[in-house]
């Protein structure tokens, strides 16, 4: 369901990928990767067009290497 929803409201608010060690990405890209994480288990589920600090949601889950 919820992948569903993303592609039916990414073409009108796309995500926002924020970042603490870059610029601020947005766009077709983060919606793709937005979709195939939403397939991962213990990933958290992101709102469609919803700003996602994605350093933040993984270390919060473990997620990362090294954190």
């Amino acid at each position: 369901m919820f992948l569903r929803t993303v592609q039916s409201v990414s073409s009108l608010s796309p995500a926002r990928l924020l970042s603490a060690h870059g610029p601020t990405v947005e766009g077709r890209m983060v919606t793709s990767l937005m979709e195939a994480m939403a397939r991962i288990p213990f990933l958290p589920a992101w709102l469609p067009g919803a700003d996602v600090d994605l350093e933040a949601a993984l270390d919060a889950h473990g997620a990362r290497a090294g954190h």
